[in-house]
């Protein structure tokens, strides 16, 4: 009976994951997973759309076409949906598209060959 509750359990809160991820698509569209993971000074936020800033804070989902603004002295740094990390640390108003490309670049290891998928040479 124990094991019978416990497989319920798992059976119903793994329904229930996959059922949240399917009623928040924007979660997981790739233009929401640039998220600010570090913030030094004082960094403001316009959303796309918005005619004010805002203060930013750790942890919030930027957008490529939201803008930061970064007063003197201060730095964000950004995790872009491509896995790259934008570090800001010049003063002024940037595009979150500017430090955060849409496209990741592949990286080969040094010691990799390219070889062809076709017959033998």
């Amino acid at each position: 009976m124990r094991k019978l509750q416990q497989l319920s359990w798992l059976v119903g809160t793994s329904l229930s994951l996959f059922l949240i991820s399917l009623a928040r698509p924007g979660i997981s569209q790739e233009d929401s997973l640039n998220f600010i993971s570090e913030i030094k000074g004082n960094i403001e936020i316009k959303r796309e759309g918005r005619k004010n800033y805002q203060k930013a804070y750790v942890g919030e989902f930027v957008n490529p076409l939201d803008k930061l603004r970064l007063r003197k002295g201060a730095s964000v740094k950004v995790v872009c949906n491509n896995l790259a990390v934008w570090n800001s640390k010049s003063q002024g108003e940037f595009l979150v598209s500017q430090g955060c490309s849409s496209i990741r670049k592949p990286s080969m290891r040094p010691d990799s060959e390219t070889r062809s998928s076709g017959g033998s040479r």
